[in-house]
Formats: structure tokens, C-alpha cells, sequence
């Protein structure tokens, strides 16, 4: 009895390993038929494809870093330069591509920009770019500037751009520009912010002095807080009665492209943009540096340093409060300098001192026994 319970485990332990053997071989084959039926150029363009399906960030980033990933490699095999994989590209094959960059006119941050998504593709399969020398340093890269090109658009010049928005008869474009200098809203955002103004409007009694949450349209879907600005608060409020109104009428939108779909209102969205003057340093960005400046004073106004300023804008404008100095050298760098710069002591004064009002205010409250 025990020898056929021996010879059992036996034949199990040697079904096992030709199974195992088995599963190995089929494995191997279908990695030599993906590699026969592919290209070498569908190999290094697949290997994009996977290195942004491993990197997170919002769908339009991981987009665009793809399109930039299969330029790279449609220029590298157009000239000469092959390989299987993103991993497989060498600091030869990236100096050579940022010169054809930059004589093709492209920016410097725009290089950068691109370095960066192809480092980004290749730390995401495990391989250090570092260690092949692909650094922007060592390409040769020019320093970029994180000083922003789009100004606050002035107040006199946004007028006419309404105005001339009226003239194309396109009240929904309007209704968007609005919010977005008034809320400090991305293009994006204005246009997919109708539930988002239901909620201002269910909620109309907090608006003023609490924070409003946007969702729709956000990089990655990340929610966010905005305020408003106090002394523009009417004038929000009645933007947002006209809003909800439009979309009642147009089915929840602002704009409608030609097509049905996101893509076609965006394109709309663009066009008219550069009809009515909002290009260069007053692109419709421009309209969300102006809702910074306004917010920056504001703040200063009721007692916030620089520092907490800057911090708070950068959570309303999306980029989170660690991107403060961000927000001083690129959306506020026309009024930042104005704003107080506080010292420790002065900051602990001040919270002595409103602790002491709120203790005060309180035992005044208290009812007499």
C-alpha cells in the first residue's frame, strides 16, 4: 500500500514538471509570435503604450505623452535609429532628436517637456534614463523658464472680448468666459461645470463666504475647492443664474460643437476663442491669472500674508497649497511683490491676538447664572 502511495506522488510530482515544462514553452512561443507578427517600430510604439497604461495622471497628459512617445519613435526609424523598446533608446538617439527639435522652431520648454514624458515612459518600465546620461543636462538642453507668458487679462480688455462674444451671437461662450475669470476656471472646466453650478445654487446661502466644490473637468478628475471673490459676488451669482438657465434650454451645455461629443465643443471652443482677441498673453488663460490677482488682494486685504496667500489660490486654482511659489513666480507675479511678506513674531502676535477675541467673545456669550 505504501509503494503505490510512493508511486502516486511520483507520477504527480512528474505530471507537474511536464506541465510546468508545458506552460514555459507555450510561453515562449507566444513571445516569438508577438515578436514575428510585430514590427520593430509597433514593438517600441506598443512599449510607450505600456509605460503610460503604468503612470498616472490625468487622461489628457497620458494622451499627450503618448503622442509625443510615437513622434519620437516615428523620427528615430525615419533616420536611421531602431530599436524593440522605449528602454532601448540611447542618449545618441536623444541629443540628435532635441536638435531636430530645436531647428524645427520648437520652444525650450517644449523640449523639456518632451524629455520629460520619454524619461517618464522609460522610469516606468524600470530603466533609469539617468544612467544612460539622458538627462537635460547632458543633451545640452537650454535652462527653462517657469515664468509663465500669459498676463492677467485686464478688466477694459475683457469687456470688449464679451463684447465682441455677444457679437457672435454665442451666449454660451460668454456665459463660460465669465465663469472662468470669475471662478478661476480652466476651459475645460467652464464647460463641464453644470453640476458643479447646481450645487452653488442649492447651496446659494453658503456660496459667499464658504467654499464651492469642482469636480467636472478637472486634471485627473482630482475635486477641488474655489471661493469667490467678495467684491465680485453679485456679479458671480447672477453668472451662474444665466448658466443654469442656458443649460435648461440646451440640455445641461454651454457649448455644442458641430458633432455631438466633448472633442467637437472643444474644437468650437478654441476657434471662438481666437475670434474674439483671446490669444498670446491673453489667451483664455489669461482670464484664470486675472481671478489669481483678484484673489491674492483680496486676501492680503483681510489680514493674510504672502505665504498663506499664495498657498490658499493655488488649492483654488487646482494646483494644491505646496505649489504656492509656483503660483507667486507664474499666475501672480504681476501683484505678488505688493503682498506682506510676515515675520515669525508678527505671525505669532497676530494668533495671540485673535485667540484672545475669540475667548473674549465667547465669555461675553455665556449666559449669567
Amino acid at each position: 500500500m505504501a509503494q503505490k502511495i510512493r508511486n502516486a506522488h511520483g507520477c504527480l510530482r512528474s505530471f507537474s514538471l511536464t506541465a510546468n515544462v508545458v506552460a514555459r514553452l507555450y510561453g515562449a512561443f507566444l513571445l516569438f509570435f508577438w515578436e514575428l507578427i510585430m514590427s520593430r517600430k509597433s514593438q517600441a510604439k506598443h512599449s510607450i503604450f505600456v509605460a503610460n497604461s503604468r503612470t498616472g495622471g490625468a487622461r489628457i497628459t497620458k494622451t499627450q505623452s503618448k503622442l509625443i512617445g510615437d513622434r519620437f519613435v516615428e523620427w528615430c526609424f525615419k533616420n536611421n535609429y531602431f530599436f524593440n523598446s522605449i528602454t532601448d533608446a540611447t542618449q545618441e538617439m536623444l541629443a540628435a532628436y532635441m536638435q531636430y527639435l530645436k531647428m524645427q522652431g520648437i520652444s525650450v520648454a517644449t523640449q523639456h517637456n518632451c524629455l520629460s514624458s520619454i524619461r517618464r515612459a522609460m522610469k516606468s518600465l524600470n530603466c533609469d534614463p539617468n544612467v544612460k546620461g539622458i538627462t537635460a543636462k547632458e543633451l545640452g538642453l537650454a535652462p527653462r523658464s517657469r515664468v509663465g507668458t500669459k498676463m492677467p487679462i485686464p478688466d477694459n480688455l475683457f469687456e470688449e472680448v464679451i463684447k465682441r462674444a455677444c457679437e457672435l451671437s454665442e451666449p454660451g461662450f460668454v456665459i463660460a468666459l465669465k465663469l472662468q475669470r470669475l471662478l478661476g476656471l480652466r476651459g475645460l472646466e467652464s464647460m463641464m461645470v453644470v453640476s458643479s453650478l447646481e450645487k452653488f445654487a442649492l447651496e446659494a446661502n453658503q456660496v459667499i463666504k464658504g467654499g464651492v466644490s469642482i469636480s467636472d473637468g478637472t486634471k485627473g478628475g482630482r475635486q477641488r475647492v474655489t471661493m469667490i471673490i467678495q467684491n465680485k459676488a453679485p456679479e458671480t451669482l447672477q453668472t451662474i443664474l444665466e448658466a443654469l438657465l442656458f443649460m435648461r434650454r440646451h440640455n445641461g451645455f454651454l457649448i455644442e460643437g458641430g458633432k455631438s461629443g466633448l472633442k467637437s465643443a472643444i474644437s468650437k471652443y478654441h476657434r471662438l476663442a481666437k475670434q474674439v482677441g483671446l490669444v498670446g498673453q491673453y489667451a483664455p488663460h489669461s482670464l484664470r491669472y486675472a481671478f489669481c490677482k483678484d484673489m491674492l488682494i483680496e486676501l492680503h486685504d483681510l489680514g493674510y500674508n504672502r505665504k498663506e496667500a499664495t498657498s490658499l489660490v493655488a488649492n483654488y486654482l487646482g494646483h494644491g497649497d505646496s505649489r504656492g511659489r509656483y503660483v507667486s513666480m507664474v499666475y501672480g507675479k504681476t501683484v505678488v511683490h505688493t503682498l506682506q511678506i510676515e515675520k515669525r513674531k508678527s505671525r505669532l502676535d497676530r494668533a495671540i491676538m485673535n485667540i484672545d477675541q475669540q475667548i473674549a467673545t465667547h465669555l461675553t456669550k455665556q449666559p449669567k447664572t
